[in-house]
């Protein structure tokens, strides 16, 4: 958010200060934010497909700069004209007609890199510290705001408290009939808490309520689910 749309946001009105700080522990000195997802996508073969050899060749090329591989055919970007520019031997990011959506245009995407692959300080705090000195060094320097690069530091700094959702079963009964019920009510909550409409105390009513209004039902799934799978072990 610190690049889009809070940085905008800020750039128009130079009297607001966005600051990103830590998730606070509640009273209990407890700290919890929503982890990341088991997958975000799949891909799907023929099963006579004959060249999967290829196509790992394409991912382990697109995947090259997310390990900030020097030799990587997209260390300045995805595609010259849309995300950068070469003229006289410099790499210009800021031109008119730039855009970020050439990464669309992959067969497989490479999605995010992954802890422990790269040592040391993250890119954004080498950046941040002001460490420029690879290419990707450079493209991020050249394409993020210093709130940006904040807010990416902030949330690394809390990881160990990312609470992921494992379930990676079939949709249950209860997910089917109330599942989209259950987010829609989620989402007006925290809205109505995050803009003033609401109290801090209405979470607790969200909770009952959404236990009351399959949440339970799914709760006691999902577990079912969990045990069948220790079970089989």
């Amino acid at each position: 958010m610190g690049g889009w749309p809070l940085g905008h946001v800020q750039n128009e009105n130079a009297d607001i200060n966005i600051k990103p700080y830590p998730v606070p522990a509640g009273d209990t000195g407890k700290i919890g934010r929503v982890g990341t997802k088991l997958s975000y996508g799949s891909y799907f073969f023929p099963i006579d497909f004959a060249h999967m050899d290829v196509t790992f060749k394409y991912w382990d090329e697109v995947y090259g700069s997310l390990i900030e591989d020097p030799n990587s055919d997209f260390k300045h970007g995805y595609a010259e004209g849309y995300d950068y520019l070469i003229e006289n031997g410099e790499v210009i990011y800021d031109f008119t007609g730039s855009t970020g959506t050439a990464g669309n245009l992959l067969l497989l995407g490479p999605g995010s890199t992954p802890p422990g692959v790269i040592e040391g300080d993250s890119i954004e705090q080498r950046v941040y510290k002001g460490i420029i000195s690879t290419p990707y060094e450079e493209r991020l320097a050249a394409t993020s705001s210093r709130l940006f690069l904040e807010g990416r530091i902030v949330g690394d700094e809390q990881l160990e408290y990312s609470q992921r959702n494992e379930f990676a079963g079939p949709y249950t009964p209860a997910m089917i009939t109330k599942g989209q019920y259950l987010k829609k009510l989620e989402k007006e909550s925290f809205l109505k808490i995050v803009y003033g409409e609401a109290p801090l105390n209405s979470f607790d009513e969200f909770v009952d309520q959404w236990y009351r209004s399959g949440g339970q039902e799914m709760t006691e799934e999902v577990n079912a689910w969990d045990r069948s799978l220790s079970d089989a072990e």
